[in-house]
C-alpha cells in the first residue's frame, strides 16, 4: 500500500526524477549564404523564460517543443509590425504574420527545428546551441 500511494505521488507531483529541459543559454542563427567573415546572429534564451538578440520576447517549452512569442523585432514592436502589415496588405483581418513561431527541440538538446504549419518538423535546424 505504501508503495501504491508513493507512486500515486510520484506521478502527481511529477518530481520524481523529471527534470524539465531547458534552453537557457546562446543560440546562433543557422543561416546560409553569409559572406565568411560575418558576425553570427546569435540569441539569448534566458532563464526566465525570455529571450534577447535581433529580436526579443519570451519563450516556454513543453516536452521537446519550444515557443517563441517575440515581442520587438530589432527597436520595433511586433503589435506595430502587424498593424503595418496589415495596413500595406489592404487586409482588414487582425495580422500576426511577425508572432509565435513553434520549434522542436531534437534529442541531442543541439538543435531546434522549425515546426510547419501542419505539425512536421524539417531537417534544417534554425538555431544551433553555442
Amino acid at each position: 500500500m505504501l508503495l501504491v500511494l508513493a507512486g500515486y505521488a510520484c506521478l502527481v507531483l511529477s518530481a520524481c526524477g523529471k527534470k524539465e529541459v531547458s534552453i537557457a543559454g546562446k543560440w546562433r542563427f543557422n543561416i546560409s549564404g553569409l559572406p565568411n567573415g560575418s558576425t553570427p546572429v546569435e540569441i539569448t534564451f534566458r532563464e526566465d523564460h525570455t529571450f534577447v538578440g535581433i529580436s526579443a520576447g519570451t519563450w516556454s517549452i513543453s516536452g521537446d517543443t519550444v515557443t517563441v512569442k517575440p515581442t520587438t523585432i530589432g527597436q520595433i514592436r511586433v503589435d506595430s509590425l502587424n498593424k503595418m502589415s496589415e495596413t500595406h496588405s489592404g487586409n482588414s483581418a487582425p495580422t500576426d504574420i511577425f508572432g509565435m513561431m513553434r520549434l522542436r527541440l531534437d534529442s541531442t538538446g543541439r538543435y531546434l527545428l522549425p515546426i510547419t504549419n501542419g505539425g512536421a518538423t524539417t531537417s534544417t535546424p534554425i538555431f544551433i546551441r553555442q
